[in-house]
């Protein structure tokens, strides 16, 4: 919804500067797709989780890679406010100096 639109609107502002993003976005919840996941987490150094509810996203996120990637997950959450690409763009900026 939302916040995927804004995700993807992030990852093309960090594509124009010095900044590589990519954004997973699940279709479905229940089954979570975590083998596509795990694939997407491959070499990865961080993990921003927007969320605009309280760690119900970040949670599956986190089960689901837990003990098979060592990136660095931060967490976004920014409940019944809305999230912008401005906002998550400067989350992938301050977790990768």
């Amino acid at each position: 919804g939302i916040v995927a639109a804004a995700a993807k609107g992030a990852v093309d502002e960090l594509a124009e500067g010095d900044k590589s993003a990519r954004l997973f976005r699940p279709i479905t919840l229940r089954p979570f797709p975590v083998e596509q996941l795990r694939q997407a987490a491959k070499g990865v150094d961080t993990i921003i989780v927007p969320e605009s509810a309280l760690n119900q996203f970040a949670r599956f996120v986190k089960d689901s890679l837990y003990g098979q990637c060592g990136a660095k997950i931060v967490e976004l959450f920014k409940p019944s406010m809305g999230i912008l690409p401005d906002e998550i763009a400067a989350a992938v900026k301050a977790a990768t100096k």
